[in-house]
């Protein structure tokens, strides 16, 4: 029956229970969403890198498919409908044989540093 009565008298959490609680949820809070914050930064950047290559391999497939003699020099533009990525292309005719190397390089920045993703190819004559 004592035990009863003391049980009733304790109706609430004492203030620093209370305390010691949000404590220890805000200590515990700080590394989770940390953890968030960098899974969505690595998820922005696996898109651009994604993007890149994508870009690159589009422009690669367009010249291969112009053929080795519409393959021309060195030019750099920006990518339509893209506009934080810029193509670059370099094409090398290589010595001795109707070789032609093909470069094609996509750049884009990310927090003022710049990122690239580049494809070679080859392309021969006949």
């Amino acid at each position: 029956m004592d035990l009863w009565i003391e049980l009733k008298k304790e109706r609430g959490h004492l203030l620093l229970e209370v305390l010691m609680a949000f404590l220890l949820l805000a200590i515990l809070t700080g590394p989770l969403l940390h953890l968030f914050h960098g899974g969505r930064q690595n998820h922005v950047s696996a898109r651009k890198h994604t993007t890149a290559a994508y870009l690159a391999r589009e422009k690669m497939e367009e010249i291969m498919s112009a053929g080795y003699d519409f393959a021309g020099e060195e030019y750099e533009a920006a990518v339509g409908g893209f506009e934080a990525f810029s193509r670059r292309v370099v094409v090398t005719l290589l010595e001795g044989v109707p070789v032609k190397q093909i470069t094609v390089e996509v750049t884009w920045s990310v927090n003022e540093r710049q990122c690239s993703c580049e494809l070679i190819s080859f392309l021969a004559g006949r």
